[in-house]
């Protein structure tokens, strides 16, 4: 299956409503090229705390899955809640064509496969992850992101 690669380094923390957010994101040490989030708290399911990474998909292209290479490091129950594709045209709609309600818990690097329905990209493409925090100690780690077509 062709793959398109994508860095983490843009991703953006939002609330519920957009900025401003519980959570912070930036790079992580080792390497500096995976993020790292962490909140100065627990943020708990619905507090609805997104991480969003634009991902530059060329239009026509079949979209069968995405990958997300991360890590929980922590024992505070912390997880990537959520993984969403959204599309957006016009500024003032984007439309959700992949949620995986799937909880992301691995506290050993992996990376996780989600299926997609085979949607069509003919708009911008956004991935977005809902981060839980279990304690203010916890951290998640975000690699290598892929969008298979």
């Amino acid at each position: 299956m062709p793959s398109i690669h994508f860095s983490p380094l843009t991703a953006q923390a939002v609330g519920p409503a957009g900025p401003p957010s519980l959570l912070t994101v930036g790079p992580h040490s080792g390497p500096s090229t995976a993020v790292v989030i962490k909140a100065g708290g627990a943020v708990k399911e619905t507090d609805f705390q997104w991480i969003q990474v634009g991902l530059t998909v060329p239009g026509g292209t079949k979209v069968k899955a995405f990958v997300v290479c991360y890590q929980v490091v922590g024992g505070g129950k912390s997880y990537i809640s959520q993984t969403r594709l959204t599309q957006m045209t016009t500024p003032n709609v984007a439309v959700v064509m992949h949620d995986d309600p799937t909880n992301l818990t691995s506290v050993v690097p992996v990376c996780y496969t989600s299926k997609v329905g085979g949607f069509v990209v003919n708009g911008t493409i956004t991935l977005e992850l809902k981060i839980v925090i279990g304690r203010k100690t916890d951290k998640i780690l975000v690699g290598g992101l892929a969008l298979l077509s």
